[in-house]
């Protein structure tokens, strides 16, 4: 998919592949920005720390067909204030934005194309040798959005959980007594 890149976009990205890099968002309480560029990066008013954190990033893809896209980050040698966030915090269905970029030699973006993700599952492996925590999130997209309840219900539990007091559905699952329609 070309996205809507410009000619002089398409010319960047056919010369500078080397300058290939992620930018990393991961929407917790606390929003963390990671890079895997060598220096620190700025984009969109945020800064993108460039720590040696992130081990590894999947696949990024996208189709035209609504698809439920997963990808993982493997993290380590996180700083302890990120490690009580992840522990602590409800992590499911949290956003990350992985941002692929290409850089300039002054570490500034050239090229941006985002790929939005739901974290849906995260396994930690601590080494004990190494004293170092490894964190691996799964990631999938938007599409699979496990909180939300397809479909409608008619039933008197659906309906008092969404709407507490109303009984409007408390006979719904009784037979009904044969109705006569018209004139006797």
């Amino acid at each position: 998919m070309s996205r809507g890149f410009s000619a002089s976009d398409l010319a960047i990205l056919q010369r500078n592949q080397k300058r290939f890099r992620h930018l990393v968002k991961m929407e917790f309480s606390t929003v963390l920005y990671l890079t895997t560029a060598p220096a620190d990066v700025t984009y969109s008013s945020d800064t993108y720390i460039a720590a040696n954190q992130i081990l590894s990033i999947g696949d990024l893809s996208e189709n035209v067909v609504p698809t439920v896209q997963t990808t993982n980050i493997t993290l380590s040698g996180i700083e302890s204030d990120n490690i009580s966030i992840m522990l602590t915090e409800d992590f499911i269905n949290v956003p990350v934005t992985i941002t692929a970029v290409i850089l300039d030699t002054d570490n500034s973006v050239l090229v941006a194309v985002p790929f939005k993700y739901l974290i849906q599952s995260c396994s930690f492996d601590d080494n004990l040798d190494s004293g170092k925590l490894t964190v691996n999130w799964t990631l999938t997209s938007h599409w699979s959005n496990f909180d939300r309840v397809a479909g409608r219900w008619c039933n008197s539990r659906d309906q008092q959980y969404f709407y507490s007091g109303d009984t409007f559905f408390k006979s719904a699952d009784q037979p009904l007594r044969s109705a006569r329609w018209g004139q006797k």
